[in-house]
């Protein structure tokens, strides 16, 4: 089974998998990537099926699937524990690592991730999904627009969509909306401990905001919490640079010192 493309950095002892959005793949993060600690930590940023690296290797663009290549990355890489960085879509995989694979995956960064319910609230708006999916210009700016809040003139908007169709591959943009509308793994997501922290923009759409955010993940995860970016939307990393690197390392650093804490007790306590 072929590994998915990734590409590696940082030389810390400590082990991330980055994972991307649908309007995306890994590249959504470069304008952070000059504030993360490379000496602590290792990241592997991985592309899914159908987009950047990956675009070559086709799939059935299922969270299943996508839990499974991540493990088969981590396998490959010799990572026996990892923390999972995700973002919108690549929500639904972390999730279902945490569930598969709980002893592996030390804790999950979200930003406005997609919950294990899917968001079936959106069936309505399929057609004009896939339209633009297909690259139909004019409703994919729709989509855009839509994904960034309507907040932005149309040069953003422009440059959102000629990254969403050069650094991916139509049958997964298809394949992936089939996940987003029709997943659902929310029973085995109940009482999971994994540690979450849950991003969210200020100006984030309805269905990424705390009240939703309340209904779902708070519901399962005894160890998720969430935390507010100001000025951001639903693109955190874009948006506010130095801010969304400093959550992120901030969550890193309190997720490690609280295991080394525990290993310390331990040792007293022997």
């Amino acid at each position: 089974m072929q590994v998915l493309g990734h590409q590696l950095a940082g030389n810390g002892p400590r082990k991330v998998i980055v994972l991307h959005d649908y309007f995306s793949d890994c590249s959504s993060y470069e304008h952070t990537f000059p504030y993360w600690n490379q000496e602590a930590y290792q990241y592997a940023f991985v592309d899914l099926r159908g987009y950047g690296r990956s675009m070559g290797i086709p799939g059935e663009y299922t969270a299943k699937e996508m839990s499974e290549d991540v493990l088969r990355v981590a396998d490959y890489l010799d990572w026996k524990e990892f923390t999972i960085v995700a973002h919108s879509m690549s929500g639904l995989p972390a999730q279902r690592l945490a569930i598969d694979a709980p002893e592996r995956v030390r804790g999950i960064l979200g930003a406005g991730i997609v919950p294990a319910c899917g968001f079936p609230e959106y069936r309505e708006m399929r057609p004009l999904f896939e339209q633009g999916a297909r690259g139909d210009w004019e409703t994919g700016m729709e989509s855009a627009n839509f994904a960034t809040g309507g907040r932005y003139d149309v040069g953003v908007l422009q440059y959102k969509l000629d990254r969403f169709f050069k650094t991916t591959l139509e049958e997964a943009r298809l394949g992936y909306i089939e996940m987003f509308l029709n997943t659902d793994f929310s029973a085995e997501a109940q009482g999971v401990t994994t540690p979450i922290q849950l991003l969210y923009g200020e100006f984030e759409s309805e269905l990424h905001k705390p009240e939703h955010m309340q209904k779902t993940f708070m519901q399962w995860y005894p160890n998720a919490e969430m935390i507010e970016c100001p000025s951001a939307g639903h693109y955190p990393m874009q948006e506010t640079p130095p801010y969304y690197a400093t959550l992120l390392m901030r969550f890193l650093t309190r997720l490690y010192a609280e295991d080394k804490a525990t290993k310390s007790a331990c040792l007293q306590n022997t």
